[in-house]
C-alpha cells in the first residue's frame, strides 16, 4: 500500500463528499459584497474572541456581546447563515477525519 495513493483517494473522496460540495455551492453563490463583509467580520471576531480566551482564561462581557450582537446579525441574512451552516457542517467532517489521522499515528 503507497500512502501518497491513499492520500490522493482521500483528496478525490473529499471532493465528492456531498458536506464539501454543499459547502462550496454555497461559497460559489455569495455574491453580495455585504454578505461578504459580515462573514469577514464575523471571523474577525471569533479570532479576536480566541486570543482573548487564551490570553485571559476567559472572555470579557464586552466580547460576549459582541459576538452575540454579530450571532444575531450573521443569523437573521439568510445567505450568510445558510454560508455559515455548510461551513460548520463541512468543518466536522474535517475535524473528524483530522481526529482519525492524529490518532493514527499517535499525535496530540
Amino acid at each position: 500500500m503507497n500512502v501518497y495513493d491513499k492520500a490522493n483517494e482521500l483528496a478525490r473522496a473529499l471532493n465528492e463528499c456531498e458536506q464539501y460540495i454543499e459547502y462550496k455551492k454555497v461559497k460559489e453563490s455569495l455574491t453580495d459584497e455585504n454578505d461578504k463583509k459580515i462573514i469577514e467580520d464575523f471571523r474577525k471576531l471569533q479570532i479576536e474572541a480566541y486570543n482573548e480566551q487564551m490570553e485571559k482564561g476567559y472572555l470579557s462581557d464586552e466580547m460576549k456581546r459582541k459576538l452575540q450582537d454579530l450571532h444575531v446579525l450573521a443569523s437573521k441574512n439568510a445567505k450568510v447563515n445558510e454560508y455559515l451552516m455548510s461551513e460548520e457542517r463541512f468543518g466536522i467532517v474535517w475535524a473528524d477525519i483530522m481526529k482519525i489521522l492524529s490518532q493514527a499515528v499517535d499525535i496530540k
